[in-house]
């Protein structure tokens, strides 16, 4: 396997993680703060 697709594949999984993370985030500040101020409806 070249090293370009470990690289690729690494990138991809660090981005997945970044993205739960995020919207776990997301998910907890909506917790917090019930009242939504708009930045996060989706």
């Amino acid at each position: 396997m070249p090293l370009w697709s470990v690289f690729k594949i690494h990138c991809i999984s660090l981005a997945h993680e970044l993205i739960l993370s995020y919207t776990a985030i997301i998910e907890d500040l909506n917790r917090l703060y019930p009242y939504n101020l708009g930045i996060y409806n989706y």
